[in-house]
């Protein structure tokens, strides 16, 4: 048997290997050895900037003033931390671009992925900006929007 350590069966509980000269061995996992999948679910949010915060438009985006908003920028970071104040997660934000819904205002949009669940509350933070404290039922439905001062 030149078939050594090649697997020749398998399933979701168990694997056969030949070991040796041709002497099987079997490997049991149960449930209890596989750590849970619990892949959390996405935070979403936008940071709005009114026409009073100063921004400038070029070509459909949007971009924050720096002397007024320095932190405000595509790529800045973004974290997210639950109840204990532990960062549960990060991201960054997008391009700014002119909302939809109201042309007097640039929005960052953010999406994190893999936020875990479990807490009621959690603050959010812009680079170096104050969190703000967001409800789980807003971070994880419609979304947050975060206005700076």
């Amino acid at each position: 048997m030149s078939s050594k350590g090649a697997v020749i069966g398998t399933s979701a509980a168990a694997a056969v290997l030949l070991v040796g000269g041709g002497v099987a061995a079997a490997i049991t996992l149960s449930a209890d050895d596989t750590p849970p999948v619990r892949p959390g679910l996405t935070a979403k949010g936008v940071v709005a900037l009114s026409k009073d915060v100063h921004y400038s438009r070029e070509q459909g985006r949007c971009f924050a003033d720096n002397t007024q908003q320095p932190d405000i920028r595509e790529g800045a970071s973004v974290t997210v931390r639950d109840s204990a104040d532990t960062i549960v997660a990060a991201g960054v934000l997008e391009f700014g671009a002119i909302s939809p819904l109201n042309v007097s205002i640039c929005e960052f949009r953010f999406r994190i992925s893999g936020v875990p669940t479990g807490s009621k509350f959690f603050t959010v933070a812009v680079s170096g900006s104050n969190p703000a404290t967001v409800s789980a039922d807003d971070l994880f439905g419609p979304g947050v929007v975060l206005r700076p001062n």
